[in-house]
């Protein structure tokens, strides 16, 4: 089991600092143990490398250069953002309430097994104290999230505190407090994105396969977009130019190792600071954190929680379970879908009645490639591995149709703005060429 990330050297004969997120290295990997055993540093294209030292930062002391700031965490899989205070420290916000109903709403954590002691409360305009939480907290139970009424503090000025206090050196996160007022209506934004996905396999749009019939349906309600334009045929610039609505040539997000800047705003950046809950559910590494494109997201779930499957964001608990916990907000979803991305393996639960078969039929016969065919299917031709394309997208849409249930189910799908799009599309045998390259 290896992973690997490749360092791009800055070569003018001077020595430069270069880290490497080992999370994010091991991200790479779903099913990789969490120890690290060996460690290999290899130089490409014969090139002579001298190393002046190597050094393992651990993670407490990534916060050591301030009590108190903000961050970016995962805890059991799940990151967040959160304001982060080192032991022995506190926060305070001074508020001018108005005079309508109020809630508090955040969630807790802890960086290690250590206990930290948190207490959460408020202050009023006669200095009275009334402490909403008080509670030990460790990393092994995970994120907890509480919330709480105000609204008998509303018309007053106020202080809201976060302390942590400890024996032992640990580090607290409170993550996307939010003081808010329920709006009168909802109004939600979900971006759906499936990745791969070529407009001319949908059968809304006149393929001759039955691929997307709960779409057909739904897209009647809706519009249809006939012209859409994708700014990259690879998902980490397309999806950077598509949150930031900037062309690749002002993100600078061109290659798989590159990121982009905190300094530029995202759509969720944006709808975040309006006041809306913000939720990433990505299977794909280059539409998340490792891309940079978790900016603004206050809750971010990778493949590890939701799985490589439509059904695993479509319609798993992760979604209703966050779903049920912003009920009162505003929301701004983004889901990541990786199907029907290369492999074109579509799951038993569709695939049974032909998976043993070593032929799917056609003319134009091909080798075996792993990056595209799933090891059951041997006998390969240019016919089969579409086929088996359009059967990952029959397979995502039979779920896109069990996800607008769930919308309508938990009241939403009246007042959603739901838009449905691809990163990019893929080459089929055209041109003799397979997979989504330039």
């Amino acid at each position: 089991d290896i992973c690997y990330i490749k360092l791009f050297t800055i070569t003018d004969g001077q020595f430069h600092r270069y880290q490497v997120d080992g999370a994010s290295l091991l991200s790479c990997k779903p099913d990789l143990h969490p120890q690290i055993k060996k460690i290999f540093l290899l130089a490409s294209n014969n090139e002579e490398i001298e190393i002046d030292y190597i050094r393992f930062i651990p993670l407490l002391e990534k916060y050591s250069n301030a009590q108190i700031g903000d961050t970016y965490e995962k805890i059991n899989y799940e990151m967040r953002k959160a304001i982060y205070l080192q032991t022995g420290s506190e926060i305070v916000f001074d508020v001018a309430l108005p005079f309508q109903p109020l809630f508090l709403k955040f969630g807790c954590g802890a960086l290690n097994s250590k206990f930290v002691y948190f207490s959460a409360g408020i202050i009023d305009d006669k200095n009275d104290q009334q402490v909403l939480l008080s509670k030990e907290i460790s990393n092994e139970v995970g994120w907890e999230d509480y919330k709480f009424d105000l609204t008998m503090f509303s018309g007053k000025q106020v202080k809201i505190f976060f302390r942590a206090t400890g024996d032992e050196p640990n580090v607290l996160f409170v993550s996307n407090p939010v003081l808010f007022s329920p709006p009168q209506a909802q109004q939600n934004i979900i971006i759906v994105l499936e990745d791969s996905l070529r407009s001319d396999h949908m059968s809304c749009y006149g393929y001759h396969r039955e691929t997307t019939p709960a779409k057909d349906q739904w897209m009647k309600e809706g519009i249809l977009f006939l012209n859409a334009f994708s700014q990259a045929s690879y998902t980490r610039t397309s999806c950077a130019s598509l949150l930031t609505s900037l062309y690749p040539g002002a993100t600078g997000v061109w290659d798989h190792y590159e990121k982009l800047d905190p300094n530029y705003s995202t759509l969720a950046e944006i709808l975040r600071s309006r006041g809306f809950a913000t939720a990433l559910f990505t299977q794909n590494v280059s539409a998340g954190y490792d891309s940079g494109l978790h900016q603004g997201f206050g809750n971010i779930f990778d493949h590890k929680i939701i799985s490589l499957r439509a059904s695993g964001i479509y319609s798993g608990n992760t979604l209703q379970k966050w779903l049920e916990n912003n009920q009162d907000q505003n929301k701004f979803m983004y889901l990541h879908i990786f199907d029907p991305h290369h492999p074109y393996d579509p799951p038993e639960e569709i695939s049974r009645p032909y998976r043993d078969r070593k032929s799917l039929g056609g003319r134009l016969h091909l080798p075996h490639d792993n990056f595209f065919d799933p090891k059951w299917y041997t006998d390969v031709t240019v016919e089969g591995r579409n086929f088996l394309y359009d059967e990952e997208i029959r397979y995502n849409d039979l779920y896109f149709g069990k996800f607008i249930e769930t919308l309508k189910k938990f009241q939403l799908y009246d007042n959603t703005l739901l838009i449905f799009i691809s990163d990019h599309g893929e080459f089929l045998g055209e041109h003799y060429l397979w997979g989504h390259i330039p």
